[in-house]
């Protein structure tokens, strides 16, 4: 590779640089792309494209991944009089100064403006960590789609030759789209064992000549990653048909009775969805993390994702705006100890529906359900937050730190005789559920029905029940009414199990010179000691970059906090700018989630103000991806015989150079 270095290649960089600014990478605006013409943000006021989405104007996003600590201002078309910045839970302080809403980020987090003076858009601030699996297109395993005749204009319809290209991968192979627009109608069918990357500023979309659906049936092991976009057009579609149609789901679709195990969906944005956005059916083991759904108003039925029967699916860490249920879950026969977890995750219904509903419920005997650390953020248009409509009898279903916003139309509907959605749906109940530290900002009502002993409600535990900031004793505070003569057993307490939390309180650590540093924290019952579990990720190597760490940390019993220390390796990295980004294990009942469930720190070179090493990519970007990519503290640009055709190098608010 050839490379030409500017004159500014001896810039001082040092720790306090890097601390005020941050690191950012910046992903090129798809082509084609409808832009908001309300909202312009600025990280490290370097511009991040911000995208509309739908026909109706009213929600947008902006996408980009830093670490470190960066700072966000969000340009208004208007002096802003007021607004609002969910989730509340995350205690994020921001200002508002002329037509600028600004407001600091040290870790990754998925925000929704809205109520911007008088404006019915909406904005979506998708602020991820740095990628660590990005693939680099190299011989077989990893085929680059323009390499292989697939068209990145968007111009042409380019389904059968990416189902060609998937269908040629071998085992494992990984079917590279770089930034683009790529024409998919008609859809792809998964293949087991092959797997699909967008790259961000890359969207596959459905265009003019057909629906875009990722078919799974029969299809296992399958990874659909990056953090590009799916489109399937949706308004246009559904506009088209003057309905729903066919359209059962857009984008992700998996049949009953086929097998389709061991899949992973992460870090992706689907958005425009004709109608139900995902639908996954008999499924086991698969790991939705990171994703975002996007879906505007102009039409209903946006659910975000639906998993009917799916035994030991961890979704977490996703974001979901529609104009319908958020999470739809459905069981479809009997007997199931489903072992499925919904947390750390952003759900916001800007029309009707639930941000999580559960049913209806065919199958008898569900349990083990759970749903921990998210944030609910509803509309006055919104029906309950989190609904029950039961055609089946559930147990052991646990709602573990919920933290609702808006809940207008009502907080918790349990229903158990509904059973006009499903031909022949039985009876429901619902035993043995429990509401640990759920707390709703308004003064929104909750519902209980129970008219018979079939269609029971029995042993319905509320424990640090918190309204609008007061500790809930009884129905009458919590404002929960009971229907029926067998609603049963329905107690208000408080909690013994612990709340924990993990921030980063040395965001920097600099090799060979000084250490980074997690502190963990508990608050609630200290009188154990607990063991908190915790996953690794990041592009810095665990036992390469820094020292190994074990994946658990244990508070002494009368401790609140214990702190994890990050040591770097003393030799130094091709990479500049690497990252050990955590996100805590969840606890059974030994602990429960808080709003800082994950944190970052990251790793630099050098650190002294003599520092003249230059500050290359991630390892793993491929040369395409560099080419794509804004730094806020880098200070060289090049050119090279591979394609790469240089990026801008930003220090600040100015350009230093460009190749």
């Amino acid at each position: 590779m050839k490379a030409t270095l500017m004159f500014f290649c001896f810039l001082f960089f040092s720790a306090a640089d890097f601390f005020g600014q941050g690191y950012l990478v910046n992903y090129p605006l798809e082509p084609g792309a409808a832009v908001s013409s309300n909202y312009t943000v600025y990280v490290n006021e370097t511009p991040v494209s911000v995208y509309k989405v739908g026909s109706n104007d009213d929600i947008s996003y902006a996408n980009f991944s830093f670490a470190g600590k960066v700072s966000v201002r969000i340009h208004v078309s208007a002096t802003v009089s007021s607004y609002n910045l969910s989730p509340h839970g995350y205690g994020i302080v921001s200002t508002k100064s002329g037509q600028d809403i600004t407001f600091d980020l040290d870790k990754p987090r998925k925000l929704l403006l809205q109520g911007v003076n008088s404006l019915g858009e909406r904005l979506c601030i998708l602020a991820d960590p740095l990628e660590d699996n990005i693939p680099v297109p190299n011989g077989s395993s990893v085929v680059d789609a323009t390499t292989v005749g697939i068209d990145k204009t968007g111009n042409t319809n380019n389904q059968s030759q990416i189902q060609s290209a998937l269908n040629n991968l071998p085992s494992g192979g990984i079917l590279y789209f770089p930034a683009g627009r790529y024409q998919c109608g008609g859809g792809l069918s998964m293949v087991s064992n092959k797997n699909i990357y967008v790259a961000g500023g890359a969207t596959i979309g459905a265009g003019p000549s057909g629906r875009l659906t990722l078919n799974f049936d029969n299809a296992s092991n399958v990874k659909i990653f990056g953090r590009g976009s799916f489109d399937g057009w949706g308004d246009s579609k559904r506009g088209a048909v003057g309905g729903e149609g066919d359209a059962t789901c857009t984008l992700l679709y998996k049949n009953n009775g086929t097998t389709s195990d061991n899949c992973t969906i992460d870090g992706v944005i689907f958005k425009q969805s004709i109608t139900w956005n995902a639908i996954v059916m008999g499924t086991t083991n698969w790991n939705v993390y990171n994703m975002k759904v996007i879906n505007g108003q102009a039409y209903g039925n946006h659910d975000g994702w639906d998993p009917h029967s799916a035994v030991n699916m961890m979704f977490d860490n996703c974001f979901i705006y529609g104009s319908d249920d958020c999470i739809a879950l459905s069981i479809l026969s009997d007997n199931l100890s489903l072992g499925t977890t919904f947390r750390n995750s952003v759900l916001s219904n800007s029309n009707s529906g639930a941000t999580i509903r559960i049913g209806p419920t065919v199958g008898e005997n569900t349990s083990n359900v759970r749903v921990e650390n998210n944030d609910h953020v509803m509309s006055p248009s919104n029906e309950w937050s989190l609904a029950f409509w039961l055609g089946g009898a559930i147990n052991n279903f646990k709602y573990y730190g919920l933290r609702v916003e808006s809940a207008a139309g009502g907080t918790i509907l349990m229903r158990t005789l509904w059973d006009d959605y499903y031909a022949g749906a039985q009876s429901g109940s619902a035993d043995n559920v429990t509401f640990d530290r759920l707390t709703v900002e308004d003064g929104s009502s909750s519902l209980l029905e129970g008219p018979n002993s079939t269609n029971h409600v029995n042993n319905i535990a509320f424990k640090d029940f918190y309204k609008q900031g007061s500790l809930v004793t009884s129905a009458g505070a919590a404002n929960i009414s009971y229907s029926g003569s067998n609603v049963s057993n329905i107690t208000y307490g408080t909690s013994s199990i612990p709340l924990v939390n993990v921030t980063a309180t040395t965001l920097l650590a600099t090799r060979g010179s000084s250490t980074g540093k997690f502190t963990v924290t508990r608050s609630g019952n200290t009188s154990s000691a607990i063991t908190i579990g915790y996953k690794i990720r990041g592009n810095a190597t665990s036992g390469t970059d820094y020292t190994a760490l074990s994946g658990s940390v244990s508070i002494p019993a009368g401790s609140t906090s214990v702190d994890i220390i990050v040591t770097p390796s003393s030799a130094s990295s091709a990479v500049d700018y690497k990252t050990v980004y955590i996100g805590l294990n969840s606890g059974g009942d030994n602990y429960i989630l808080g709003p800082n469930y994950d944190a970052v720190v990251t790793l630099v070179n050098g650190g002294g103000s003599t520092d003249t090493q230059a500050p290359t990519a991630p390892s793993g970007l491929a040369s395409s991806a560099v080419a794509q990519t804004s730094f806020t503290l880098g200070w060289t640009a090049s050119t090279d015989n591979v394609g790469v055709t240089g990026y801008d190098v930003l220090l600040g608010t100015s350009v230093i150079g460009t190749t």
